[in-house]
């Protein structure tokens, strides 16, 4: 429980421990971890293992062990990753810069949720820096909600001033012309004209909806993604197209493709061709090692990996040694989709 913006001192420090919401979040967290070690660990702790030791110790090794000129380069990634997300929406970030400036004022005069906040995402910001090499704008989802409690703090606090004073302002008005009014008490609600929470409440309502409308864009935004969805729905014909692949491919073929295919195709054993870029990365595998340990009857190419990256070129050179390209699909939103049959 929390009194005046800090932690009421009578209450016990681990009190929460015993309240039910606690413990469905502590089952919610040791159910996900027995789902996690019954599908990913126990199938095959050495392969486990082995893999979290080349995501961890070389793919995605943290910056820290990488030393300072390291850390300072992922500084400097971690801000542009800020820069990405708010770069062309400048009122955004200034209404998120408004919350934090909030929730420090807030902090330094005592309040024990806001340090908790802030503490959170400073801890956040640290661990970015020195613990997560990849950098995608993404990763916002993770901290995002925190900045818009400190904004909805900060609204609720305007709110409540600028309804007492609206109060306030009716009330004096009344007084002047009914003097039976007279000292009045406007937080008292049978005595007040208008009473101060329903006018707090519809100035809340007016500035969470200038803030959606306007930092936020919660209109545009929202219609862009109906319009965008629509169109991909329409446009992709993805049904159509991974129908038209599982005939090619004929039953009980074992597919290699990248992993968009996957849920059209998932009747077939099936590869995802990017693993060889792994591979090749880990243990030095060539095309022609990795072809041979998956043996694939069918495989699936597309405009997403035709590009003139190296490993991507050693695919290509592979498979066009192996075999011709049997059928090529064209499409309007894949490109064109590229089959190869092999012989073992």
């Amino acid at each position: 429980p929390y009194r005046g913006g800090g932690r009421d001192a009578r209450a016990p420090r681990w009190g929460f421990l015993g309240q039910r919401e606690a413990w469905l979040f502590g089952a919610g967290l040791a159910g996900a971890a027995v789902y996690y070690l019954a599908v990913r660990v126990l199938p095959d702790p050495a392969g486990f293992a082995t893999a979290m030791g080349y995501w961890l110790g070389v793919d995605k090794a943290p910056p820290a062990t990488r030393g300072g000129a390291a850390l300072v380069g992922m500084l400097g990634a971690e801000l542009a990753r800020y820069w990405d997300y708010f770069g062309e929406e400048p009122l955004e970030l200034g209404l998120v810069l408004l919350g934090l400036g909030a929730g420090l004022w807030w902090a330094v005069r005592g309040s024990h949720p806001a340090r908790l906040i802030l503490l959170g995402l400073g801890a956040a910001f640290v661990f970015f820096v020195l613990a997560v090499s990849m950098k995608s704008k993404f990763y916002m989802l993770l901290t995002y909600p925190f900045y818009l409690l400190l904004v909805a703090r900060l609204l609720e606090r305007v709110a409540v001033a600028v309804g007492s004073r609206l109060a306030v302002s009716r009330l004096v008005g009344a007084t002047r012309r009914s003097p039976r009014l007279e000292g009045s008490d406007v937080r008292a609600p049978g005595r007040s004209p208008l009473p101060v929470m329903p006018v707090t409440h519809l100035v809340l309502a007016g500035l969470v909806t200038l803030v959606a409308l306007i930092p936020l864009r919660a209109e545009e935004r929202a219609w862009d993604n109906y319009i965008r969805a629509r169109r991909y729905r329409e446009g992709q014909e993805y049904t159509a197209l991974t129908t038209q692949l599982d005939r090619l491919a004929g039953p009980d073929a074992r597919v290699m493709a990248p992993p968009l295919y996957w849920i059209g195709l998932r009747n077939h054993p099936y590869v995802d061709i990017f693993v060889y870029e792994r591979l090749e990365r880990q243990y030095g595998m060539s095309v022609a090692q990795f072809l041979d340990e998956t043996r694939p009857d069918f495989v699936i190419t597309d405009a997403k990996i035709a590009t003139e990256s190296r490993v991507e070129k050693l695919l290509y050179n592979e498979l066009d040694a192996r075999a011709a390209r049997q059928f090529v699909v064209r499409h309007k939103s894949y490109g064109d989709v590229a089959v190869y049959r092999l012989d073992w």
